[in-house]
C-alpha cells in the first residue's frame, strides 16, 4: 500500500469524524472494567440494571466499554454506559470508572459517590482517595489492586475470587 493511500484514507477518515478504533491496551482495559460487575454483589435494594459511569476524558477507552458491554461480556445483569463530565453526575450510577486524566475529581467523587458504587480508578493513591479497584500498569500487564474496607463501607461485596487475583487487597482494619 502507498504512502498516498495510507495518508488519504486517514485524512479522509478524520474529514469524515471517524475517531480511531480503540486500541488493544484500552479493551483490555475495558473487559477489566465491565467484568468487575460479575464478581461484585451489590445492596438488596440495588436496580437489576445498572450503569457504568466513566469520568474519562479518553474517548476510546469509552468507545472500547460500551462495545464490551454491547459484546454480552456481564452475565448477570443488564449494564449500559454514560459518560459523566463531572463527579457531581454520579446519580444513577453503579460503577464509575474515573481515568487518569481526571484524577482531580477524585476528592469529589469520595464526597459524590455513596453506598452502593463500586468505584475504580487507574492512578497512584486511588485506594486512599476513595476507590475501591485500582487498575495498574505492570511491566506489560494489566493488573489490579482492592480495597475491601471501602467496598465494606459502600455496602458492596467482591467474590473471594476477584480478591484472590488482586496483586495487593487493603483490609478492614478490625
Amino acid at each position: 500500500m502507498s504512502w498516498l493511500t495510507v495518508f488519504t484514507a486517514a485524512t479522509l477518515s478524520v474529514w469524515a469524524g471517524q475517531a480511531p478504533a480503540p486500541s488493544l491496551e484500552q479493551q483490555v482495559r475495558a473487559a477489566f472494567i465491565v467484568n468487575f460487575v460479575d464478581y461484585t454483589t451489590w445492596p438488596a435494594n440495588a436496580p437489576r440494571d445498572l450503569v457504568l459511569c466513566m469520568l474519562i476524558g479518553d474517548a476510546q477507552l469509552l468507545d472500547a466499554a460500551t462495545a464490551a458491554v454491547s459484546s454480552g461480556s456481564t452475565g448477570r445483569r443488564q449494564l449500559s454506559v454514560r459518560r459523566l463530565t463531572s463527579a457531581a453526575d454520579v446519580t444513577g450510577c453503579a460503577v464509575l470508572f474515573v481515568g487518569k486524566d481526571r484524577k482531580d475529581q477524585w476528592p469529589a467523587v469520595r464526597n459524590q459517590a455513596g453506598a452502593g458504587i463500586l468505584t475504580i480508578g487507574e492512578d497512584e493513591g486511588v485506594l486512599d482517595q476513595g476507590g475501591v479497584i485500582n487498575l495498574l500498569q505492570v511491566g506489560t500487564r494489566i493488573r489490579f489492586e482492592i480495597n475491601l474496607r471501602e467496598a465494606n463501607r459502600r455496602g458492596i461485596r467482591l467474590s473471594a475470587k476477584l480478591l484472590r487475583l488482586a496483586t495487593r487487597v487493603v483490609q478492614d482494619e478490625n
